[in-house]
């Protein structure tokens, strides 16, 4: 192993820990988000707008309180979404 740089050099080996490394690591494969991702909150606003219109719909299926639930899970997850970082380049 190299001093000055902390570095291995070939043929020697280096003990790491796994989570710092990965922590480390990761940022350096983040990628903007392109055409193939797209983030949850749209398509969650378009699913919450109909899940009561189609629950009355489909002759009441179940309780109205498992399609309350639904719809207040959805309006959370649509919140709780970040940007997305991970994506696959369009190239």
């Amino acid at each position: 192993m190299c001093a000055a740089t902390g570095r291995c050099l070939g043929g020697s080996a280096k003990s790491v820990d796994p989570i710092p490394a990965l922590m480390d690591m990761l940022p350096r494969q983040w990628k903007p988000d392109g055409p193939l991702f797209r983030p949850i909150r749209a398509p969650a606003k378009e699913r919450s707008a109909t899940l009561h219109s189609d629950w009355e719909a489909s002759s009441k299926l179940c309780e109205r309180g498992l399609i309350d639930a639904a719809a207040e899970m959805i309006g959370r997850l649509a919140s709780s979404q970040g940007e997305i970082v991970l994506g696959v380049s369009a190239q």
